[in-house]
């Protein structure tokens, strides 16, 4: 699980029992960070098996004093484009599941409450 804070992961797992799943350090607006979270997961597991993407930024979280213009371009960027700059650097790990799955397999977008 990419945890922008590795710690608060290793927190939120804990809480998910009975489970196999390991944090991996990972901020979606950063292309290093992606680079190096995808280095681990190919060194680690040569293979990615789902990536669910539940990264986002909300305007109320982003901070004082910035305009309406930036407020919207921060969001815009967390939320759609970091995403979709993950997904094509992550999908190379997925591609061999891809190429073996049926035809049935699908990309799909969930928005999923605050906790």
């Amino acid at each position: 699980m990419g945890c922008r804070d590795f710690e608060k992961g290793k927190v939120a797992i804990a809480t998910l029992p009975n489970l196999s799943i390991e944090p991996i350090e990972l901020d979606i607006t950063s292309d290093a960070s992606i680079s190096k979270a995808f280095s681990a997961v190919q060194k680690d597991y040569g293979r990615l098996d789902v990536l669910i993407n539940n990264a986002r930024i909300s305007r109320r979280a982003l901070w004082q004093g910035l305009s309406l213009r930036q407020q919207y371009a921060q969001t815009i960027e967390t939320n759609a484009i970091s995403a979709a700059c993950l997904t094509e650097a992550l999908i190379l790990l997925l591609r061999d599941l891809l190429t073996h799955a049926s035809s049935s397999w699908r990309l799909s977008s969930v928005v999923l409450p605050e906790v």
